[in-house]
């Protein structure tokens, strides 16, 4: 069991990893080389990402029809169609430039980040002269973003902004680099980046975005009066321009927003005018759970209760896993306080009758349930143990959703090590999954506990890969650490030293300060 485990691991590295090494290569060369002249002729949100006819020589039917398709903005077909070309096409074909940058750049547009990231970088490497090689640069980075491969995209989109300042995909660039910068919680070099694109780029289609990134940033620095005219200002530029989505997610920050300066009224007068404008906007439940404290206060709770029962139901297709997650705890929370814990497993097993046929929102709700009874139920260990070994004996797991594999993972690696890492090496296999930076630390963890010394080198890997691609915050704390330890164990002395000495510059990192200060001693007796 263990050397199977250990080959699954190692092919399961081996592929993720050699992307990365594959990126950094193709991030040395590309900087060396200089900034290739501009032939630009749209914007990130794809009209005109080809060059016209009038440019080029005459190509081949198909690919004129590729180009219509792309053109059309037909993304799936065009991708589609750039595939069945490429597999009957030569190594020093004439096409091969433009068909890998419209199969690269339409997978972007279908959601397909990890397929898009192999032909964005094939053609990063292959075509560095090309003339689409500004937009493929945009697009590697912003790719990356999409992956949550912050600190890799920030290197990409950084390289970008200086080499092609004249690019018309410009306030892109700067939209994306600042989102970055938010993610990994650089508030004041997300300000400088929006404050660039505000003044240079007023009339950008990406404006309205932009300014409701600040309002996002000034919500993390503490700064609610700031954050709420942002938010303010970025609904009206959002309704205004007509981009509904972006004008309803301002309004349910302001929700938040408001409450948490104290304004109750002020709040619900943003909760009822979200639902008397977008009463069916995918951020409908975000919306719900925002206003439920307001309603809470004001003793609307159980209208605002109700209302989010019809969307759980009526949207959970439509919305991200971790965004229907977020909605359920918030939801239970309040339940939980008006009826108890007993009164909200009946409730939640009621909304998993009405769930038949949707299992997102099933699997969703079986991870609620579970959450109660592992915070409020310390008596139903076997209960719970039923459910876990229900969902392991199921045969197949694809049916399973990542946040479902991810919650038995954790539960299985308190007495199967191996097991776990089975679960989560088939979660890394995936194309998509929106956790693969917890997946990955998670990995790490387990692979470092080993007794092995293969495998702790293993979770060494997977620490510095996080850290060096990822660097997502919330786990950074956990990454640091645990590469500290493991470093220490195999005897990589410096690099133990630089963590713990990083452990310890963060202030707001308090579980392991004892450990760090004890580790620090011991390193430097061991060096005098």
């Amino acid at each position: 069991m263990r050397e199977f485990v250990s080959t699954i691991l190692k092919a399961c590295v081996r592929r993720s990893m050699s992307g990365y090494l594959w990126l950094a290569l193709l991030w040395i060369s590309g900087v060396f080389l200089p900034a290739q002249s501009e032939v630009v002729s749209g914007s990130a949100n794809g009209k005109n990402e080809v060059p016209s006819e009038a440019e080029e020589l005459p190509r081949a039917p198909e690919i004129k029809h590729l180009k219509e398709k792309f053109r059309s903005k037909d993304y799936a077909e065009a991708a589609g169609e750039a595939r069945d070309l490429l597999s009957g096409l030569s190594a020093d074909s004439p096409d091969l430039d433009t068909i890998l940058f419209i199969e690269g750049v339409s997978l972007y547009y279908c959601g397909r980040h990890e397929e898009a990231q192999l032909s964005l970088d094939r053609h990063r490497a292959d075509f560095p002269m090309s003339s689409y090689a500004s937009r493929v640069h945009y697009f590697f980075g912003s790719n990356l973003l999409k992956r949550s491969c912050w600190r890799i995209a920030g290197h990409a989109l950084d390289h970008f902004i200086h080499n092609f300042p004249k690019s018309e995909l410009m306030d892109y660039a700067l939209y994306d680099r600042a989102t970055v910068h938010l993610a990994l919680e650089e508030n004041q070099e997300c300000f400088s980046l929006i404050d660039r694109l505000e003044k240079n780029f007023f009339d950008s289609d990406m404006m309205d975005r932009a300014v409701f990134l600040k309002g996002k940033a000034l919500r993390k620095a503490g700064k609610m009066t700031r954050s709420e005219s942002a938010f303010i200002m970025a609904k009206n530029i959002a309704r205004d321009k007509g981009h509904t989505k972006v004008a309803a997610h301002a309004m349910c920050k302001l929700i938040e927003i408001s409450f948490r300066q104290g304004r109750s009224a002020d709040s619900a007068d943003y909760y009822d005018a979200f639902f008397l404008t977008y009463p069916m906007s995918s951020r409908a439940l975000e919306a719900a759970a925002a206003g439920l404290p307001t309603l809470s206060e004001l003793g609307r709770i159980m209208p605002g209760l109700n209302r989010m029962e019809d969307l759980i139901t009526a949207m959970a297709r439509g919305v991200s896993p971790k965004r229907l997650r977020v909605a359920l705890r918030l939801y239970a929370k309040h339940f939980n306080e008006v009826h108890g814990p007993e009164q909200l497993l009946k409730k939640y097993r009621d909304l998993l009758t009405s769930a038949q046929g949707n299992e997102a929102l099933r699997q969703a709700l079986i991870l609620a349930r579970l959450e109660v009874m592992e915070t409020y139920f310390g008596n139903r260990d076997s209960e719970i143990d039923v459910f876990y070994d229900e969902v392991r004996s199921r045969i197949n797991r694809d049916t399973l959703s990542s946040c479902m594999i991810l919650k038995v993972a954790r539960h299985v690696a308190r007495y199967d090590r191996n097991e776990a890492l089975l679960w989560l090496s088939e979660l890394l296999e995936r194309p998509a999954i929106g956790c693969r930076d917890e997946v990955i630390v998670v990995m790490a963890d387990l692979c470092a506990a080993s007794e092995d010394i293969a495998q702790k080198k293993l979770g060494k890997e997977w620490f510095e890969f996080f850290l060096s691609d990822y660097g997502s915050p919330e786990f950074m704390e956990s990454a640091v650490l645990g590469l500290a330890r493991v470093s220490e164990q195999l005897n990589d002395r410096p690099r133990a030293l630089h963590c713990w000495m990083e452990y310890l510059a963060r202030s707001d990192w308090e579980s392991a300060r004892g450990e760090a200060r004890r580790a620090l001693a011991r390193i430097r007796g061991l060096s005098d």
